[in-house]
């Protein structure tokens, strides 16, 4: 993979056949920048393998079980060094077309103000790339769903096929849950949904699940089975090409956004514990 500018004398030397980590590039400042961060990462990538392997290890042995808190700290501690670096690299050339190979390194939730930088430099100067058209088209769809937006409506048939709207909702907190019956952590997600649910529904919670899913009486099944007893379930069958998931930019369930009595989003992928104390804030 090289990145050329007009003007650029591309000199490299690669002891494979391939283009990889070990591929010694010089004159091209883009594609030097790309490189040097694939090495880096290959690095980060080579230690967070090892601790998987090592976590593996001790949780698979009782005496060592107690290290297995330790190992996950030294992931977390791999993970937030790499986001370092990788913010130290941006900062020197944030209008890189590298950028657009590097990207996905960041959260597009958490990091969303690098996230948001990065997309403003890329289209201004090479909106005409595919690849950065398609970035462009998820950065906006992040944008209409950042905390503190108002949440985009969803209007999709319900269980006995009637259209039910997000906005009817409208006065409620409210967790718009994306979930689908076939996806295992969906399914272990929704008893901590369904205990928040009973614990807050008194006090103006609701959850409004909207399904990926694409058949119905599997949908249907996996609602009575898990015991989601709210009536606020949604689908068009259309499995990842679900209309709700498209508005907000959903490609990856369980997701949740939880939203406030006037219809603002204020929080994301909330789970368990961190559920519960968001709701305790917002539910005074």
């Amino acid at each position: 993979m090289l990145i050329l500018a007009p003007g650029d004398n591309l000199i490299f030397f690669s002891p494979t056949s391939k283009l990889g980590v070990d591929a010694n590039i010089k004159g091209s400042d883009q594609t030097e920048m790309l490189y040097r961060n694939i090495n880096m990462l290959h690095y980060f990538d080579g230690k967070r393998d090892s601790l998987n392997k090592k976590y593996n290890e001790v949780m698979g042995d009782q005496a060592n079980a107690s290290l297995g808190p330790l190992v996950i700290s030294e992931y977390m501690k791999n993970d937030s060094i790499q986001k370092v670096m990788l913010k130290a690299e941006f900062e020197k050339m944030p209008e890189s077309l590298a950028w657009i190979f590097l990207e996905d390194k960041f959260d597009m939730t958490t990091d969303f103000p690098i996230i948001d930088q990065m997309e403003k430099g890329l289209y201004k100067k090479y909106s005409y790339i595919s690849f950065v058209q398609q970035f462009h088209q998820q950065v906006e769809t992040e944008r209409k769903t950042a905390i503190g937006s108002m949440a985009p409506e969803i209007t999709l048939n319900d269980t006995d096929g009637n259209p039910r709207s997000l906005s009817s909702l409208r006065g409620k907190v409210v967790l718009l849950d994306f979930w689908a019956s076939w996806c295992g952590p969906c399914r272990k997600e929704n008893p901590n949904v369904v205990k928040a649910y009973v614990k807050f529904h008194s006090k103006g919670f609701e959850v409004f699940s909207v399904s990926l899913d694409k058949d119905r009486e599997s949908w249907l099944k996996a609602i009575a089975a898990d015991n989601l007893s709210w009536p606020n379930h949604v689908s068009d069958l259309k499995y990842w090409k679900s209309a709700g998931a498209a508005a907000y930019g959903v490609t990856s369930i369980p997701n949740a956004f939880l939203i406030d009595k006037e219809g603002r989003i204020v929080a994301k992928k909330l789970r368990g514990d961190a559920l519960d104390q968001k709701l305790e804030e917002l539910l005074k």
